[in-house]
């Protein structure tokens, strides 16, 4: 066997976590290269994609991993059912985050229904008001939701992909990742391993179609895998983290952005230390970025280059990074540079603050049970509550640990790797929104994993390590316990309009994409009306942006 006993037999969990990467990877990249040919996006895309994974799997982990055929074919097996339990997870849970409904969804429903963005431009009355977005930005994400939907009919299951990519993160880094790159002791990176998987943005995304948990484990996989290469640069580590890259690229903008930095850090790093293969090296890195970023990434890459003047149009205006305009700041965000946003977000209270409000600082240590994290990502403190201090002890630890350290080389590579962190942190003028650099979270446990060498340390580092893991639950519980609120409260509505149709004016608001989810639930969208907003009164429809319902009539006359 070529893969040795770590992984094909101690840690078969390693294994199982790349065939589930792998046909993430294949759901997402098999409808846009079939939308470069100008093949729509249909019902068949699913099985195809599912059964090109089944060979594709068998190849690469027999030649990569050195499985033989049978096993290959269990572990591909085996990443069907936890995909499929991962969108049965999901469709218990109705969406109800606003740029869900708003224009993710809405790319999804277009794309299913033929829109090809390598070939045509959205016109505003196509969409709901979001045509900016879906003619500019990456289209990874709605491209695999698109296929799951083609096939379901139900937008829900492609929820499921949060929970997916955290299941196969867990696995990649506690079966054998984490202990080929640190080599410490296995129960403390087996744990190190779940809980850089459940980053608090990855567990936010549980139950909402936004893309920024799934760039959190995408991320930090990459990142890791990269280290990995430039440790050891053999083949059963490069081609993952090349994958990896390859759906960065596809997410969002962000995502884009992460993926040319990494490229471009292990390009020049492996060139200069692999003084033997770097030919090869410079036409792998070469070849790769060619295919991604300029053929299977024409849109909107080149295309964005070509009409806007810029590849990253329109995150990217002029020459900074800048997602989010300074009429949504907090009011005391206004005017301030990005290391002293980062620091006021940091130690402000969850939640959204938007002019002319202006951010809360929390006490230390304070547990502020906000209800924001019912309602998706919110601009601050998205990380968590006790985050902040988290983050903070981290540092200490760290540079207690520096000075502690014997190995001065050691000591140095650490160091300049925490700067270069920090560089790729605040590259982003918006920095104080976590989501926008979801390794954040990665970053915090690194420097954790470095002062765990001390000895006498590492009942700190325990505490801490546990003090992040109960952060994340914190959160969690109370997303989830408003999602299946605001759930069970849209089941109770629908179930009251469902087949009454005719008893009421139904009006499913200003998001498209939110009628085809009623006809998903059953209801006859051919009866919707348009209820003007002075039309009261009126019943709102929760989970929708503007939908609303009325009695007719002739039924508040009996």
């Amino acid at each position: 066997m070529r893969l040795n006993k770590l992984f094909a037999i101690q840690e078969p969990f390693y294994v199982l976590g790349t065939s589930m990467l792998l046909q993430y990877a294949l759901l997402m990249l098999t409808p846009i290269i079939g939308l470069m040919l100008n093949i729509p996006i249909g019902f068949w895309h699913f099985p195809f994609s599912m059964g090109l994974f089944f060979v594709a799997n068998g190849i690469f982990q027999t030649k990569v991993n050195g499985l033989n055929k049978w096993q290959s074919i269990a572990m591909a097996g085996l990443s069907s059912a936890l995909l499929f339990i991962a969108f049965t997870y999901a469709s218990m849970y109705h969406e109800t985050c606003f740029d869900a409904i708003w224009y993710h969804h809405d790319a999804v429903y277009l794309l299913a229904k033929g829109w090809n963005p390598f070939y045509e431009n959205l016109l505003p009355e196509q969409t709901a008001y979001c045509q900016y977005y879906l003619n500019h930005f990456p289209i990874g994400h709605w491209a695999y939701g698109a296929v799951v939907y083609a096939y379901s009919q139900h937008i829900e299951w492609a929820k499921g992909i949060a929970l997916y990519s955290t299941i196969f993160t867990a696995f990649i880094l506690s079966g054998g990742l984490l202990q080929q790159l640190f080599k410490g002791n296995k129960i403390f990176l087996v744990f190190i391993g779940i809980l850089i998987a459940l980053n608090p943005l990855a567990l936010l995304n549980f139950t909402t179609f936004y893309v920024d948990g799934i760039l959190a484990n995408i991320l930090s996989l990459a990142i890791l895998f990269w280290l990995m290469v430039c440790k050891t640069p053999q083949l059963r580590f490069w081609v993952p983290a090349f994958i990896l890259t390859c759906l960065l690229a596809y997410l969002k903008l962000t995502g884009t952005a992460f993926s040319i930095l990494l490229l471009a850090v292990t390009a020049c790093y492996l060139i200069i230390t692999q003084k033997k293969q770097r030919i090869k090296w410079f036409l792998r890195f070469g070849l790769f970025s060619v295919v991604v970023y300029v053929v299977i990434g024409f849109h909107p890459f080149v295309s964005n280059y070509l009409h806007k003047g810029h590849p990253f149009f329109p995150a990217v205006p002029n020459s900074e990074i800048n997602f989010f305009a300074e009429s949504n700041y907090p009011q005391n965000f206004i005017g301030k540079n990005r290391f002293e946003k980062f620091g006021m977000a940091l130690f402000s209270k969850p939640g959204w603050w938007r002019t002319p409000e202006s951010s809360q600082y929390k006490k230390p240590f304070e547990i502020v049970s906000d209800a924001c994290y019912a309602y998706g990502f919110p601009d601050i403190g998205a990380m968590g509550t006790l985050f902040p201090e988290l983050l903070c002890a981290s540092l200490l630890l760290f540079v207690i640990a520096l000075f502690k350290t014997a190995e001065k080389q050691m000591r140095w590579k650490w160091l300049l790797g925490l700067l270069l962190f920090l560089g790729s942190v605040f590259i982003n003028q918006e920095a104080w929104i976590f989501r926008y650099i979801p390794h954040l979270w990665l970053i915090c446990i690194l420097l954790l994993i470095y002062s765990w060498q001390i000895v006498y340390l590492r009942i700190i580092v325990a505490i801490v390590l546990i003090g992040l893991f109960a952060n994340g639950m914190l959160l969690f519980r109370e997303s989830l316990m408003g999602q299946s609120k605001q759930t069970t409260s849209l089941n109770q509505t629908l179930e009251q309009l469902k087949h009454h149709e005719k008893e009421y004016h139904i009006d499913f608001g200003w998001a498209q994409s939110f009628k085809y989810r009623l006809a998903e639930q059953g209801l006859d969208t051919s009866q919707l009306t348009w209820i003007s907003p002075t039309d009261t009164p009126y019943f709102t429809i929760p989970g929708s942006l503007g939908g609303k319902f009325k009695p007719k009539e002739a039924l508040q006359q009996k």
